[in-house]
């Protein structure tokens, strides 16, 4: 994932657009995320994520949810930064840091220079508030005490420090730096060696600039001594100032039309898969995370929940677990009915005070002996009626048992698709009627300030593949309502085998679609389901005319036959390249 130097470059070079323009709201969806609202003709929003796995700036054309509680960072940002004009925006030494300057009047009306300067760098990134004018920090989205970084502080009221880096900018360096540091790499191969020297230069940009320019990756000091060096080094820098004037971006997709890699100029390095070109470069960067983690801001708000509920799980399946083995022991109830019955049959063969008798098991062919343990203390007829109790406490207990299991299995398929649901979830509406279920089943409770989601019926997920629709539920009641109010009998109804997930149903013409609808919804099905993230998963499909709903089952259970089974990869309704229908 080369989100690097190049990429920044030209998602600020893109960015330059909304200068002159005013923020006029900022949202926080999530803990290490904002999002700037800017007043230009577009209406454009700036996403501006630290997350360590997720971290980048670019304009999305997503639709993120409003906290009702704002986070105190988002709180801060809105006291500074509504009204506020972007002044410039900027790449630091193309490194992967990008800063807005922005001017606004405080409350008595005079005017406040700031930067929001945002830290593109894996685990260490960061969004930080910085007063222009005094170079202290106002605050950031995540604090960096002296414990944890010796070389730079990042809290309230410090100085603003940059990241260390003894890295050059690869546009503007001199000779002389340029051979002390590279000194230090003759022995890497060529690729890591201009990656650790220059700053912004991804190991996937820096192999694919060498297979642009003819060079293998081979140790640097293979290339000859300082003239090579130096040639090579012009040749490599040239290839990337090139790849600066570039417009658009590029996508790259694998074998299953999934998308792999972004570049913002075509990487060499890629081409195992196909290239599509985009507009963009900040399009191509909303797509490429999109595609990974659309969801990931709705994981993070309803982490705790998503643990709970885990948790749950986990605790009733072991209880699952521990009731079948108590079946099973129970199951072997006859034993003791043996033992009793054999016992009053040869009462003559033992005494109080035996601990053991061995006698002839008529009941099993050739009579085989059979050794009964005995209690020292009881006599030859208590010993018997010993054993009937035991046999009649099993019989029960299997009763019982039994009861048990269905309560655990049923439990369990809630749980387990709640949970499904919930991580699944595409925003905070479709998560808060999952989380409306869990509190009226009894599995959570809200605080005294929160309230369950208002009762009303939702629509399941409508798509349009080519010429055929396909239906998704995305809860329990959008399920039982999808497969026995909305489809028809000669629809196919689809469902992931032995998982928890949604129910999917394809329109049929009476019966008849097409073979590529049918995988369509195949892999729907596995996408919105607990297989999501495997390999190859099955899906079971039917008639929606088999699909029965057995009495008293839970919401979304059911039983189905005349079944056939495919193995399918989950593909999202963007990759299959399915249309949403409101």
């Amino acid at each position: 994932m080369p989100y690097d130097g190049l990429s920044l470059y030209h998602i600020t070079k893109e960015l330059k657009k909304l200068i002159g323009t005013k923020i006029h709201k900022v949202y926080q969806p999530v803990k290490d995320e904002v999002i700037l609202f800017f007043s230009d003709k577009d209406k454009s929003m700036v996403q501006i994520s630290a997350d360590p796995s997720q971290a980048r700036v670019c304009i999305t054309s997503n639709r993120y949810d409003n906290p009702t509680t704002p986070g105190s960072f988002c709180m801060l940002l809105r006291k500074y930064l509504i009204s506020s004009q972007l002044r410039d925006v900027y790449q630091k030494d193309f490194d992967r840091i990008i800063v807005f300057s922005l001017e606004n009047l405080d409350d008595a009306g005079r005017l406040i220079k700031m930067e929001l300067i945002c830290e593109v760098m894996g685990k260490y990134s960061n969004i930080i508030l910085v007063n222009s004018e005094t170079g202290k920090i106002i605050d950031s989205i995540k604090h960096v005490t002296s414990l944890v970084s010796s070389y730079r502080e990042v809290l309230p009221k410090k100085d603003y420090v940059l990241p260390p880096s003894e890295k050059l900018n690869p546009l503007e360096y001199d000779e002389d730096t340029f051979l002390d540091l590279i000194s230090f790499n003759m022995d890497k191969n060529t690729s890591a060696a201009f990656m650790n020297t220059f700053n912004g230069i991804s190991k996937q940009l820096s192999r694919s600039i060498l297979i642009d320019i003819g060079c293998e990756d081979v140790p640097l000091r293979s290339h000859g001594g300082k003239d090579e060096i130096l040639a090579l080094t012009d040749r490599f820098i040239n290839s990337l100032k090139e790849k600066t004037e570039s417009d658009g971006a590029y996508l790259y997709y694998d074998d299953e039309g999934r998308i792999k890699e972004f570049s913002s100029s075509y990487y060499s390095l890629f081409e195992e898969y196909t290239a599509e070109r985009t507009d963009s470069m900040n399009s191509a960067t909303e797509k490429y995370y999109l595609s990974k983690a659309v969801k990931a801001h709705i994981s993070e708000r309803y982490e705790h929940i998503i643990s709970k509920v885990s948790t749950l799980l986990a605790r009733e399946e072991s209880k699952l677990d521990i009731r079948l083995k108590e079946l099973d022991n129970a199951l072997d109830s006859d034993k003791y009915n043996i033992a009793g019955t054999l016992l009053l049959s040869n009462m003559h063969a033992f005494k109080k005070g035996d601990t053991s008798v061995e006698v002839d098991n008529y009941y099993e062919e050739g009579m085989p002996k059979i050794t009964i343990s005995l209690e020292p203390h009881l006599n030859p007829s208590q010993n018997a009626n010993r054993y009937f109790k035991l046999y009649t406490k099993a019989k029960n207990a299997v009763i019982h048992l039994e009861s048990l299991i269905e309560q655990s299995e049923n439990e369990i398929y809630f749980l387990s698709s709640q949970l499904c649901y919930l991580k699944n979830a595409q925003n905070a509406s479709q998560a808060e009627e999952i989380i409306s279920e869990l509190v009226k089943h009894g599995t959570i409770r809200l605080k005294k300030n929160q309230s369950v989601k208002k009762d009303i019926p939702s629509a399941p997920l409508k798509l349009m593949f080519g010429e055929n629709e396909i239906l998704i539920g995305r809860n329990d009641r959008q399920n039982d309502r999808l497969t026995f109010k909305m489809a028809n009998p000669d629809d196919i109804w689809l469902h992931t085998k032995g998982l928890a997930g949604s129910h999917v149903i394809l329109r049929t013409n009476m019966g008849i679609y097409p073979d590529e609808a049918l995988d369509a919804a195949a892999k729907l099905a596995a996408y919105y389901s607990k297989g999501r993230e495997s390999g190859k998963t099955e899906v079971d499909y039917t008639f929606a005319k088999y699909v029965k709903k057995p009495a008293g089952a839970p919401a979304g259970k059911v039983i189905y036959t005349n079944q056939h089974t495919a193995y399918v990869t989950p593909f999202s309704p963007e990759d299959l390249g399915a249309v949403e229908m409101k």
